[in-house]
């Protein structure tokens, strides 16, 4: 094979590697291979010369880095060098997805019970903001529902926290069953989960979905193959009635959770009943 051949064969192999290639000579691109043009926005040949310093912000040639594409949008590239003797050889793997999912990932934990996936206090907080301003505006009412698992504490005592988390699990998945998409599931904490019910006309409204919150928690859980029945008590509290924003209605759902309990439990009561 010819000296000719076998560089035309080593440039088209340049040319086709899946990541971005490029010979840095100082602090300028002698050369890329099409792979980084493409993944950059730039013509063939147009990246030979220009300072490196015109795809990232700085000299770095090691680790994840944003980088510019030349019609000045951004992607995240892995960046991985090695000298070889006057120049660096500096290889781009696009990671922007890697990131973007990675990003997405923490932002949903920050506003997520990392066990149940509902919606944690932070999110729960924002909901019921958005709920009693659209209350306002509509002249409607806003329901929070504070359910509290009668008899959880022995699930934990008897089979251990694991199989308290795997009840908790399906409560959360009973309950996303009982409301509409429209409304707010939340893990309040420990053996907690609020309802907020937005666009209420009337307290039979609660009513029905109290009622069907029983009637799925009645239903046995199956633990290590024994079964259990635990139920709920659920307290009631309403907008503009009982309370003027979140934190007051979820007070006061709590008090009416408290009575539900003295009561005898497995039921649930409206604020001030």
């Amino acid at each position: 094979m010819t000296d000719a051949r076998l560089l035309a064969e080593e440039e088209a192999l340049f040319d086709l590697l899946p990541v971005g290639i490029a010979l840095v000579e100082g602090r300028s691109i002698a050369r890329c291979n099409r792979t980084l043009e493409q993944m950059l926005g730039y013509a063939h040949g147009e990246l030979a010369g220009k300072p490196y310093a015109c795809l990232a912000d700085s000299d770095v040639l090691e680790g994840d880095v944003e980088l510019r594409r030349k019609d000045g949008s951004r992607l995240w590239c892995r960046l991985s060098s090695r000298v070889a003797q006057d120049c660096t050889l500096v290889a781009f793997a696009d990671v922007t997805e890697e990131i973007k999912r990675r990003e997405d990932a923490v932002r949903f934990l920050a506003y997520h019970d990392s066990l149940t996936g509902l919606p944690n206090r932070r999110l729960l907080d924002d909901r019921f903001k958005q709920a009693v301003h659209l209350a306002q505006r509509r002249d409607r009412k806003v329901a929070a529902m504070l359910i509290d698992l009668d008899n959880f504490k022995q699930v934990n005592d008897s089979f251990g926290h694991r199989a308290g988390d795997g009840v908790l699990k399906e409560v959360a998945q009973r309950l996303t069953a009982c409301v509409r998409k429209a409304d707010t599931l939340a893990r309040h904490g420990g053996d907690e989960f609020v309802v907020v019910i937005s666009e209420v006309n009337a307290e039979a409204d609660c009513q029905v979905v109290a009622e069907k919150i029983l009637r799925a928690l009645a239903a046995e859980f199956n633990i290590d193959g024994r079964a259990l029945t635990l139920g709920a008590s659920i307290g009631i509290s309403l907008y503009p009635g009982d309370a003027g924003d979140g934190d007051a209605l979820l007070r006061s759902a709590d008090a009416a959770m408290y009575r539900a309990k003295q009561l005898g439990r497995n039921q649930y009561r409206f604020y001030g009943r």
